[in-house]
């Protein structure tokens, strides 16, 4: 009861000082409480949290968020007081109770049932969540409660803008277009050398990456389209060079693309591509292989939103809509269907970077600027049409595994 009280003590502190805007704790949802409260040992814990509550939301009103998640994981220890489990357990656990039946059971059920069922939360998410709500970040500014692991998630997702976005585009070109023009076109041809066609494996390939993250950031307040989050150049057909964090597409991609390389006789990896249609609605990420012979696709499908509170026309929010494997559809975990934001911080005639979570970049070169049932289309995309030359007709896997540049 004292620590969590301590915490009231600190919001005092926080407002007294006159440069804090905005508070953020963690606490716990109402449920965990009210099982917590009727045990000895944790009901101060349960008094000191709501005591410190009352107190932020008296002293700092809308410009105070709670932030609670029931049971966080992660680290590389496990933990007794508080109770903890490793990150490599604790995203097992939260992959195994994201499928149903755990998640309405979870809900339906009373007590402590019903908590042990909900899917953990990793300490990654409530860190994020909770410093971008103390940024106040689009759609976290007026919240004053985050509870859950979804609503967490989501949270977590969003991110300040780079400082590089962040300069107007205008002043880079108001002085010289021409020259500014002939600079992107520039960092363009050094980033596709840096990320494809001179990334070599081994020794060289951390610092091919480095290099190409410092051009990315460079070219990105130098885009053609002001506002490329409602630009219809998205629709088309994108090849993946460089990504960050992967998301739940390109670990099935790379999962594959090593499958392929152990079980030839089994599996031949045939092509994958990312693509954008729907007047930029609706994302699907295509794996072309051929499984004992037989030609099947593997598709993950998600929807995009523009963000109508961006300013500047960048932000996007994405959601996993289903999973399909040679036209059947896959039971999809309900955790891997939470919305993610994206900023498309650079779009034109070739290339495409997107952020997610956390800044990480993703490099898409423009493999065709039609949508795949368009047959009208045959104009060459030049970039990958170069990088086919030199890779060969493997050109997809080998953007995505490294490992194959030098087979």
């Amino acid at each position: 009861e004292k620590v969590n009280s301590a915490c009231g003590v600190a919001i005092i502190a926080a407002r007294n000082s006159k440069n804090v805007s905005r508070f953020v704790s963690i606490g716990n949802p109402d449920r965990v409480r009210d099982f917590a409260r009727n045990i000895g040992p944790l009901s101060g814990y349960v008094a000191g949290k709501e005591s410190s509550e009352r107190i932020l939301e008296d002293i700092f009103g809308d410009d105070g968020c709670v932030i609670r998640p029931t049971f966080i994981y992660g680290g590389t220890e496990f933990g007794l007081t508080p109770p903890r489990v490793t990150s490599s357990v604790g995203n097992v656990v939260k992959m195994a109770l994201s499928l149903e039946p755990f998640p309405t059971l979870s809900q339906i059920l009373p007590g402590p049932l019903g908590i042990a069922l909900e899917a953990p939360t990793s300490v990654e998410d409530v860190a994020a969540a909770s410093i971008n709500s103390a940024l106040g970040l689009p759609g976290l500014e007026d919240k004053v409660s985050i509870e859950g692991g979804r609503e967490i998630a989501i949270a977590a997702s969003k991110r300040p803008r780079s400082p590089g976005v962040l300069k107007s585009i205008e002043i880079s070109m108001k002085n010289d277009p021409t020259a500014a023009v002939k600079r992107r076109d520039g960092l363009k041809r050094s980033l596709v050398k840096a990320a494809v066609t001179n990334l070599d494996i081994g020794s060289n390939e951390e610092k091919a990456y480095a290099t190409a993250e410092e051009i990315m950031e460079e070219l990105e307040p130098l885009r053609p389209k002001a506002r490329p989050s409602s630009d219809g150049s998205m629709n088309a057909k994108w090849a993946f060079v460089f990504t960050g964090k992967p998301s739940v597409g390109m670990k099935l991609l790379s999962t594959l693309s090593s499958l392929s390389k152990m079980l030839t006789f089994l599996i031949d990896f045939e092509d994958t591509f990312l693509e954008i249609g729907d007047e930029q609605s609706t994302v699907r990420v295509v794996i072309a292989m051929k499984l004992l012979g037989i030609s099947v696709e593997l598709v993950v499908l998600s929807k995009l939103l523009p963000d109508r509170e961006c300013k500047h026309g960048t932000m996007m929010s994405e959601k996993m809509e289903g999973i399909s494997f040679a036209g059947i559809q896959v039971p999809v975990p309900e955790i891997l269907q939470s919305p993610r934001t994206m900023e498309i911080t650079y779009i034109d005639e070739d290339i495409m970077i997107a952020r997610t979570a956390g800044a990480e970049p993703h490099f898409l070169l423009r493999e065709s600027p039609c949508e795949q049932d368009d047959e009208t289309c045959d104009v060459p995309a030049p970039y990958f049409e170069e990088a086919r030359e030199k890779f060969g007709d493997k050109i997809a896997q080998k953007l995505l595994d490294r490992s194959l540049l030098s087979a």
